[in-house]
């Protein structure tokens, strides 16, 4: 067990025991002995407690989960299966309980609860965050960016990098792209990739190809991918956007951000300025990047960087 996970689990100990109380209540509650009598007059209130102690067991089981893990869809779908299962479990043991019997009823009340909670939730977590477009550059400093703000937003990635050269070295990029989605829990529907279109972009910082590696050409260059950028945003009338390019210590997070600040007043949009380095977070990407073995470039992208 990591260093990281046994921090979680402490900061989560209240939840967990909570969670673990509510198990022990409801497994003590169906098994009390109950005169049949008594539960055939209190029948349709009887479906209603488990439609209740199970959509609350499924909800207690989902935080519990994603407060561990921070994978929403992971934590939904382990959250039902474990709670179905033990519906299943207390149904068959209620057949060794004096005056109590399994029933198909009982548990799809039990199951519509869950169902009913999760579906709550999911759309309650969705609505509290406000939806965030992340440019990524890369998988390395991808993962890292974007862990660190799905604490607050609701991250859609974007990998809109037509400078990198060559189509090749965009494809392996794009793999890992793939990769830390998944890793993230970020779903295909909210990761977005732009069509490469290098001839486009040599366009566009034409006049600058002997410029000196971070100066106006680099300027250029964010200029145009952030435009592609907020032109998605723009389209899937997302709110916010922002990029992983400052997790970098090769490039100035002021001027970054200031392009970006621009571009959004033109969209009409908000940009997040960061400053991804902060806290040394080049150096936690790097850590990030060795732990789920993503590929890591040696150049910026475009063949003017190649050349340094």
């Amino acid at each position: 067990m990591n260093d990281k996970l046994i921090t979680k689990i402490q900061q989560n100990i209240p939840l967990i025991f909570i969670t673990l109380a509510w198990s022990g209540f409801i497994f003590a509650m169906i098994g009390t002995p109950m005169e049949p009598s008594i539960r055939f007059n209190i029948s349709f209130f009887d479906k209603f407690v488990h439609f209740l102690l199970f959509g609350i067991e499924a909800e207690l089981i989902f935080l519990m989960l994603y407060s561990l893990s921070r994978k929403r869809i992971g934590s939904f779908a382990y959250g039902f299966v474990f709670t179905c299962g033990f519906a299943l479990f207390l149904e068959y043991y209620q057949s060794y309980v004096p005056g109590r019997q399994p029933s198909e009823f009982d548990l799809l009340a039990g199951v519509i609860g869950m169902v009913l909670f999760l579906v709550v939730t999911h759309l309650l977590i969705e609505k509290e965050k406000p939806k965030l477009l992340l440019h990524i550059c890369c998988a390395g400093c991808g993962v890292y960016a974007a862990e660190l703000l799905q604490k607050d937003y609701n991250i859609y990635l974007i990998y809109s990098n037509s400078n990198i050269y060559p189509e090749a070295e965009y494809e392996k990029r794009k793999e890992d792209i793939k990769k830390i989605s998944n890793y993230l829990d970020i779903g295909n529907g909210k990761t977005i990739y732009d069509n490469y279109k290098h001839e486009n972009w040599l366009r566009f910082i034409k006049g600058l190809e002997n410029e000196k590696e971070e100066g106006d050409r680099c300027l250029e260059c964010f200029v145009y991918r952030f435009t592609k950028t907020a032109e998605v945003a723009k389209k899937c009338n997302i709110k916010y956007f922002t990029s992983t390019l400052t997790v970098s210590p090769y490039k100035n997070s002021e001027e970054i951000n200031k392009i970006g600040l621009n571009i959004a007043k033109k969209f009409k949009l908000i940009f997040l300025p960061v400053d991804l380095k902060k806290d040394y977070g080049f150096k936690k990407s790097i850590a990030q990047s060795k732990k789920l073995g993503l590929y890591r470039q040696n150049y910026c992208g475009c063949e003017f960087s190649i050349r340094k």
